[in-house]
């Protein structure tokens, strides 16, 4: 469309309202001081387009060279970068120290309590039962009973 023709429609269209002053008024010098602005306008909007789909083009290169050429990689480059930035922070990282002095405090109870004969006695009781019953799956339930509990067998 060219650009006058879009200019036409545009009057067509009527654009501004009945009480507006500039319905019907403008004289053909202001007409064609409005149709050349209008066409400077379309002709930097399209080379700012232009260069917009250069600088895409150029983003998308750079993208494909990273390793993050589509749109899920982008987003999950994007999450990863956000990501690391939410775990540098402060709050984050005196939450981990606080999570690893826990973690570190339960382990050291954990150890205390293994060596307490108590402990050892539950150990050892545990273990005895597993033997058990490893040493009844392998040579069969019959043993246990003292009978055999499938009838017709010998």
């Amino acid at each position: 469309m060219s650009r006058a023709a879009h200019f036409d429609e545009q009057e067509d269209m009527n654009v501004f309202g009945p009480d507006d002053e500039m319905d019907a008024e403008l004289t053909m010098a202001q007409r064609e001081v409005m149709m050349v602005e209008l066409a400077k306008l379309e002709e930097e909007i399209a080379a700012l387009k232009q260069a917009l789909t250069t600088r895409r083009d150029q983003a998308t290169e750079l993208r494909r060279k990273l390793g993050i050429a589509g749109p899920i990689e982008v987003i999950s480059h994007e999450a990863n970068r956000k990501l690391q930035a939410v775990l540098e922070t402060p709050v984050v990282q005196k939450t981990t120290a606080a999570a690893s002095a826990g973690a570190e405090t339960v382990r050291s109870h954990w150890l205390d309590l293994k060596g307490t004969a108590a402990f050892k006695a539950m150990e050892t009781s545990v273990g005895s039962a597993l033997n058990t019953a490893a040493s009844a799956a392998k040579s069969g339930y019959s043993h246990l009973a003292g009978y055999n509990t499938i009838p017709g067998s010998p």
